[in-house]
């Protein structure tokens, strides 16, 4: 019987009896994509005399994928098995052993590549929640399955073509690289999904590029020729295009996000944010650093409260004068330990803007230390330095894997609420980001 990627369209012929009874998910060895095979009423994935109809967390957007687009051929990163958290934070065991198809997504990769990655789900006992104590509300977490081998493989591959097509391919692996990292971070049971392309990626570089040269390039050139005053005109160009780059990129990146079938957005507009920072940093200057509280709460706010999921937006509560104190505390500390306690204080930082977060019945708590992100910022330092920037794919994972493990929701969302998010945003700002190697982890 043939399984179909719901995302590339790729197809395989499968035996029937290597496949398990009940649902299903799959790993797409082409494009990475990870979905969910339904059975049917006989017991049988799909229908048998055709292609299997596919429940997918996330349909490819009109227009995105699927249309035609070529991409030379990638190694496909490996999906380690859960790892089970300690104590009541996960589901019970499942009450019987994986059939011996999976074996080979617990040891190692698919006997070739062309061979389709199958998990069994225990459709009772997942997604990985439970139920806290003394009431009824459902606790989640993220869980990463990705495997830091499968991301070397990625970009040592796309190294290799970005090194023979002189740059033009690093667009497509970097799309390559996020929808792994995507399809490999599951929450409620579901994977998320990357639906941008490389084509995209490189149209808005080209456009980025246009920018930089009138904002950058140009008046540099003619401050050598004309006066050296005309590079004054990059000044106030830095000041606006910075921030728009930042929330245009954050806008392309939801944009192409999806969970759940349904796809994140962003509604902050680049103008505001350019005001928030403007004025933001004039008062931090005018009052010595001091307004740099409440600064923080209004930027989380503007980033917080426009993300959407679908249609509903995230909330938040925070309050500058409650981090007077601590940054207070932090400023008299940071003299004798030197600077090092600003991880201590980043660390409260993070911990109070997710209590102050919730979203369509959710609510969110974290218990990230101060010595936890010192000894988390510091390994990956070390592991650049020391691997010349080879250990990259492995500092991707442990960030993924830091968040996850220190981020909890609490309580359940009403999915039946919940409408499709607007038009997806252009690749402009993500291509500006990438020029002004602007930091935007999400």
């Amino acid at each position: 019987m043939k399984i179909s990627c719901p995302s590339c369209r790729y197809e395989k012929e499968t035996p029937r009896e290597k496949l398990p009874s009940g649902p299903f998910m799959c790993l797409c060895p082409k494009c990475g994509h990870y979905f969910r095979l339904p059975a049917d009423p006989e017991g049988v994935p799909g229908d048998a005399t055709g292609p299997v109809r596919v429940e997918t967390s996330a349909p490819p957007a009109p227009g995105v994928q699927g249309q035609g687009e070529a991409l030379p051929p990638l190694l496909t990163g490996e999906v380690e098995p859960e790892e089970p958290f300690t104590e009541r934070e996960t589901a019970p065991e499942p009450r019987g052993p994986l059939p011996d198809w999976n074996t080979s997504v617990a040891t190692g990769p698919p006997e070739s590549p062309d061979a389709w990655d199958v998990e069994g789900l225990w459709p009772e006992e997942r997604p990985a929640q439970e139920t806290a104590r003394g009431g009824s509300a459902k606790r989640h977490r993220l869980s990463f399955h990705g495997r830091s081998v499968a991301l070397l493989k990625i970009h040592l591959v796309n190294t290799l073509l970005t090194l023979v097509t002189l740059g033009v391919y690093r667009f497509w692996g970097k799309v390559k690289m996020r929808k792994y990292l995507c399809g490999a971070t599951e929450l409620m049971g579901e994977r998320f999904v990357f639906t941008g392309t490389g084509k995209e990626l490189f149209a808005g570089w080209r456009k980025a590029a246009v920018i930089i040269f009138f904002a950058f390039m140009l008046p540099d050139i003619l401050s050598r020729v004309v006066h050296p005053s005309i590079n004054l005109i990059s000044l106030p160009a830095a000041a606006v295009i910075v921030p728009f780059a930042t929330v245009a990129s954050r806008r392309y990146r939801l944009s192409r996000t999806n969970w759940h079938g349904v796809r994140f957005s962003f509604a902050g507009s680049p103008r505001e944010y350019i005001n928030l920072v403007v004025k933001g940093t004039l008062l931090n200057i005018l009052t010595l650093g001091f307004h740099s509280p409440a600064f923080h709460v209004k930027k989380q706010s503007f980033w917080r409260e426009n993300t959407f999921y679908g249609t509903s937006p995230g909330r938040y509560g925070g309050d500058g004068a409650d981090l007077k104190g601590p940054y207070r505390k932090a400023l008299l500390l940071s003299i004798p330990t030197l600077g090092l306690y600003w991880f201590w204080y980043k660390a409260e930082l993070m911990r109070y803007d997710w209590e102050k977060t919730t979203f369509e019945g959710l609510s969110f708590s974290s218990n990230v230390t101060g010595g936890r992100l010192l000894g988390y910022t510091a390994g990956n330092v070390m592991l650049l330095l020391f691997s010349l920037g080879f250990a990259y794919p492995w500092v991707l994972a442990r960030s993924i894997r830091f968040t996850s493990g220190h981020l909890k929701m609490t309580g359940e969302i009403d999915f039946g609420k919940l409408g499709q998010a607007g038009p997806g945003e252009g690749a402009t700002g993500e291509g500006l980001a990438g020029i002004l190697d602007l930091d935007l982890a999400m």
